[in-house]
């Protein structure tokens, strides 16, 4: 088993993250690893987005809104830092499709 699939399988969360960058490599194997999620019916209701370099400022904007939004003013610094704290932040997006033929329990 490749070292990115035995990290995924033997994952732990750590409030300090490393500054080890990813290759695009490594990182299209570990999304490619979550296309085998369970999906009965094949409808694929999910969407995967990789956040690196730069485009951890939209995650950070994102962040400092909810919290401007939510009105706490305390939160916003620590908001603002959040998206770098690791080289690579993957979001997973969930698309449920409600009239699809699998039935509802």
């Amino acid at each position: 088993m490749n070292s990115t699939l035995e990290s995924i399988h033997k994952r732990s969360s750590y409030a300090k993250q490393s500054d080890n960058k990813i290759s695009l490599e490594e990182l299209m194997s570990v999304l490619q690893a979550g296309l085998y999620a369970n999906d009965h019916g094949g409808l694929k209701p999910w969407r995967y987005l990789a956040y690196m370099g730069a485009s951890r400022n939209i995650l950070a904007e994102a962040f400092i809104e909810h919290e401007r939004i939510n009105g706490d003013q305390n939160k916003i610094q620590r908001a603002e830092l959040l998206p770098y704290r690791a080289p690579v932040i993957i979001t997973a997006i969930s698309s449920p499709i409600l009239d699809s033929k699998i039935p509802k329990r």
